[in-house]
């Protein structure tokens, strides 16, 4: 027989939360930039030259806690932290906070000083002297520095490359995933710190091309389903080759396992790299090939709707007509607010990053080279000088809203700050360490029983509630389709079909959208003539100035901007805010 729910609800407090994690950047030739507000700060008090990865770390309000390129870790003061020449340069950098202590933070790297190996430092923010705001600067701890990550037999890793982080669906701990670009090797980083023994997973690679070399590894934001929580992206960025196999495939945050529903094999000439959009629908590709269609470094992939027999792609135009000269986009990375910025070589004298516009719509985003200015940069330049310079997202602690645990044992003080829910298909057993205190929000629901053990302690004050409730997994997003048809797709980025030349021709995008004053035409053709329309049709005469036109005139509503060009007419709805 299944027990009753029991409901304790003394008093309820509703706190706002800020989750400030991602606010600073610092990278590249010391850059620096916050996205607190609505538009992006250039900040000029980074002491840090990155010539390859780079991490940032902030507290929950946004306030920056430290930031490194993998040789030394910077405190907000902006000096090397108290033990910080942790010596972990290399290919990919990840930040992960502890799942239980708010005072500590993995710095876990892919070193390349004597071999692609994998290590992890541990930063105490109580420890180190006192900072400008009158609390402790942190410290790298003695004993948990440039620590060795071994693989499934006990070894050092001779070939690691990308390293990531993934919460745990249990939303009490983390999965820290490394690649050898063959392999997936997955840690869980619980409690209890790191555990040294990983899942391991084959990648079913397309058997293209078997040479990788500085690879990158990201993960989408989790999935709507129920066979796997979020997509892996793979990309390899040896441009010496001319042979490089980029792979997008299914995690199960779970079972800490890769799985076979989603497997997409990108094969290029060309040096690759991807970022996901925050819906995880799309798939951002910067790749070039000389020789190849010199506007063709940017695509985007409908991750959604492509399938075995029809991958869905298309080119993001530039407003270029030749892109020679100016590199490739040699880092690409999705901010804390859904924004994707990525880095052009030699372009605008390296004071600016590029922006893919309206990256949440598959068909209708494009790529603005000038995205964000950095005209008030204190250094010469931004100069990433390598792969994966800008930070990656540092990751919550999040439970699964469609995976099941069976069931789940609690033995110490629980350490939710916001309102949490435990949610399992069998049992939930509290042992008698088990704690809410007064200021805590605690729901636990289960299939079966729920099982409080002599004294486990819930404080007057905490709102808690138990309840007995079947846990079921309801399926969507990219789950939508049958999983048979996207276990084997393929994209060939060596060569481009003509309708993707054409497509990239005719494209003409507006931004910014919505626009305040001025609204910029991006057309890879002669522009002949441009009216604006109402939405009741009514023609609107405005003036064109090159490629822009001037709207602060225009009332605060929605308009139709019609472009004619010699390669046809297309009109392009636009907002003046």
């Amino acid at each position: 027989m299944k027990k009753l729910f029991l409901s304790i609800s003394v008093c309820i407090s509703l706190l706002g939360y800020a989750q400030g994690e991602n606010n600073n950047w610092y990278f590249g030739s010391q850059v620096a930039l916050n996205f607190a507000g609505n538009t992006p700060q250039v900040l000029s008090n980074s002491q840090m030259i990155s010539m390859s990865s780079s991490a940032t770390i902030s507290d929950s309000n946004g306030n920056l806690l430290f930031y490194t390129n993998g040789a030394e870790v910077y405190n907000r003061d902006h000096q090397v932290m108290m033990n910080g020449d942790i010596d972990q340069q290399g290919v990919q950098i990840a930040i992960s906070k502890h799942p239980t202590n708010p005072n500590l933070y993995y710095i876990i790297s892919t070193p390349t000083l004597g071999g692609y190996t994998a290590r992890y430092s541990v930063v105490d923010m109580t420890l180190g002297g006192i900072g400008s705001n009158g609390q402790h600067l942190g410290a790298v701890v003695q004993n948990l520095k440039k620590v060795p990550i071994l693989d499934d037999l006990g070894n050092d890793f001779t070939n690691a490359r990308g390293v990531t982080i993934v919460p745990h669906a249990d939303g009490n701990s983390f999965w820290v995933l490394i690649t050898t670009g063959t392999k997936l090797y997955s840690y869980r980083l619980s409690s209890a710190g790191l555990n040294t023994t990983p899942i391991v997973s084959n990648l079913n690679t397309s058997g293209i091309f078997t040479y990788y070399d500085g690879i990158s590894l990201k993960a989408s934001p989790e999935v709507n389903s129920c066979n796997y929580s979020h997509l892996l992206s793979i990309t390899n960025s040896n441009g010496s080759t001319g042979e490089n196999e980029g792979l997008v495939c299914s995690f199960d945050n779970l079972s800490g396992a890769t799985t076979t529903d989603y497997n997409l094999s990108i094969a290029s000439m060309g040096t690759l790299h991807a970022e996901f959009n925050q819906y995880a629908n799309v798939l951002y590709i910067s790749r070039y090939a000389p020789g190849v269609n010199t506007n063709t470094m940017l695509y985007s992939v409908d991750l959604l709707n492509s399938n075995n027999t029809n991958v869905v792609y298309n080119v993001l135009n530039t407003g270029q007509p030749d892109m020679y000269g100016m590199g490739i986009p040699i880092t690409i990375q999705r901010n804390t607010k859904g924004d994707i910025y990525f880095y052009l070589p030699y372009y605008n004298n390296d004071k600016s990053l590029g922006k893919i516009v309206n990256p949440d719509v598959y068909g209708q985003s494009y790529a603005n080279l000038d995205g964000l200015l950095l005209s008030n940069l204190s250094q010469p330049a931004i100069y990433v000088g390598s792969v994966n310079n800008l930070p990656q997202l540092v990751p919550n602690l999040s439970r699964r809203a469609g995976a099941c645990l069976n069931s789940l044992t609690l033995t110490s003080p629980d350490n939710h700050s916001v309102p949490y829910t435990y949610h399992v298909s069998n049992n939930i057993t509290a042992q008698q360490d088990y704690k809410v205190n007064s200021t805590q929000n605690i729901t636990m629901k289960a299939g079966n029983s729920i099982d409080l053990l002599p004294n486990t302690n819930i404080e007057y004050g905490a709102n808690y509630l138990a309840q007995i409730e079947d846990c079921s997994c309801k399926g969507g997003g990219v789950e939508a389709k049958k999983q048979d048809v996207k276990d084997k797709m393929r994209l060939d980025l060596r060569t481009m079909p003509t309708d993707k030349k054409a497509e990239t021709g005719k494209s003409v995008k507006v931004f910014p959208n919505p626009a305040s004053d001025i609204l910029n035409i991006v057309s890879p053709s002669e522009i002949k003539n441009v009216f604006v329309t109402d939405i009741s049709g009514k023609m609107i005469n405005v003036r064109l100035d090159g490629h822009k036109i001037d709207v602060k005139g225009l009332p605060t509503g929605n308009y139709i901007l019609n472009v004619e060009t010699k390669e046809g007419k297309s009109a392009q709805r636009f907002i003046k805010k």
